[in-house]
């Protein structure tokens, strides 16, 4: 794999998680045969995966292109990848492949692979402003999120997301990895010892920091928690040192969308989710 973090280093795409790629091509995938890894003449142009161990609420595998050498790889080897993509994850558990733009690829070679519009995505931000954390109401409290919580907060990021566009949910075991390695703390609210919402606040980096998650179990919904998580991840980013921050919403997640923006953030680009379906193998 090092070969591969090391071209996608080199050759990162706009927009593609590239601090995240071990993540993408170790725990995320099903293995090397998810890699999507095409060279041309000889000369690697071009590194992705295909991810489809995360449950979403449109049972989408997704196709991400972590590194393209633009020299070398063009629409042929964009073409390729998208083949190689959908025979992969036909095999899969998922019934729909989905890329994102704007990115590597045109649109109109995705309408002519079969792909169409499935929902937006969009990216908002909010520039730096004195940030404390919200009062938290009686019987309630924030803890960090440990190994021992694991199983109830991905029950937890299961049922907050089940009806929420472009939210991956990743497998209980590597949920429970990642609170062992990440260099920063999910919060977790706990009402007693269940959880009711979490956020999980990364970075800074570069003075930006991102609000990677947050979710509010359905049944605790219309407490006014999701503001009071939001808050509290915005205060530990402040207090990280963070003067801006950012975060990510699909457009059909109509509540979120509202909450953010009566926090200050305005959306500064938007993605279209692009889904093919899927002929299943067998």
């Amino acid at each position: 794999m090092n070969d591969l973090l090391a071209f996608v280093r080199a050759h990162p795409v706009a927009g593609a998680p590239v601090d995240k790629a071990a993540w993408f091509l170790g725990e995320l995938c099903r293995g090397p045969e998810a890699w999507i890894d095409l060279a041309v003449h000889g000369r690697r142009a071009l590194v992705g995966v295909v991810i489809d161990t995360c449950e979403s609420a449109d049972d989408g595998a997704e196709l991400v292109v972590l590194g393209r050498d633009r020299e070398v790889a063009d629409e042929a080897a964009l073409r390729a990848a998208i083949d190689r993509a959908r025979a992969f994850a036909a095999g899969g558990p998922r019934s729909a492949l989905e890329v994102m733009t704007p990115g590597p690829f045109p649109v109109q070679l995705l309408e002519g692979a079969g792909f169409r519009p499935s929902y937006q995505l969009h990216e908002m931000q909010r520039q730096g402003a004195p940030v404390s954390a919200a009062l938290v109401p009686g019987g309630l409290r924030w803890a960090d999120a440990d190994r021992a919580m694991g199983a109830q907060l991905h029950a937890v990021t299961r049922a907050a997301f089940a009806s929420v566009p472009g939210s991956f949910v990743a497998p209980v075991e590597v949920l429970v990895e990642r609170l062992e390695r990440q260099p920063h703390p999910t919060r977790v609210l706990l009402e007693g010892e269940r959880v009711i919402a979490f956020v999980r606040p990364e970075g800074p980096v570069d003075g930006v920091g991102t609000i990677g998650v947050l979710g509010v179990l359905p049944s605790a919904q219309g407490r006014g928690l999701g503001r009071l998580a939001l808050r509290e991840g915005l205060a530990a980013l402040a207090a990280r040192g963070a003067g801006a921050f950012r975060l990510d919403v699909a457009v059909r997640n109509e509540r979120a969308l509202r909450l953010y923006e009566s926090e200050g953030f305005s959306t500064v680009q938007v993605q279209t989710a692009w889904a093919l379906p899927l002929r299943r193998a067998d």
